[in-house]
């Protein structure tokens, strides 16, 4: 009977401990995000990021837009990218900020227009980005790239991000 007993509780620890796992895998944390992004499964990455990110999660609107904008585990969207980036920005994730204000500058996702890049870089600069003040201070500014990147559906809207 001993021996049973022994069975049975190393059964239970091992169930409890295969439980625990999977329900801790599937929290979408940013911890289990890392771990997805370190193994390269940009998909499972992308997946987890999304309700985040619908939910307000700065950070996770950030990384989404980086996926979107390398095409790693989502197609490659340039003008999704953009959205989510802005949203991340609005919401006041200072490297998103910087990203939008570089999109804007090379027509990233959206039209290029050197007025919203400044007003971005701006903005990130006065909450201490120190990128986006060097960019500021330097000699050439912010300038429109010449050929920007095409976009086959570049908005100017900032706002709403389309649906999956």
């Amino acid at each position: 009977m001993e021996r049973r007993e022994l069975r049975l509780f190393l059964a239970a620890t091992a169930l409890i401990a295969a439980v625990a796992t999977t329900a801790h895998a599937a929290d979408g944390s940013l911890a289990d995000v890392d771990a997805a992004i370190r193994s390269r499964d940009y998909i499972r990455a992308a997946t987890l990021l999304e309700p985040r990110a619908e939910g307000g999660d700065t950070e996770a609107q950030y990384r989404l837009a980086t996926l979107y904008r390398s095409g790693r585990g989502v197609p490659a969207e340039p003008a999704r990218a953009f959205q989510w980036m802005l949203r991340a920005a609005a919401g006041g994730h200072t490297d998103g900020a910087y990203s939008v204000a570089v999109m804007y500058e090379r027509g990233i996702g959206v039209i290029a227009d050197a007025g919203e890049a400044r007003k971005w870089f701006k903005t990130d600069a006065d909450a201490g980005h120190t990128m986006a003040r060097a960019r500021l201070d330097s000699p050439s500014g912010v300038e429109i790239a010449s050929a920007p990147v095409p976009v086959a559906d570049a908005r100017k809207t900032p706002g709403s991000v389309p649906s999956s």
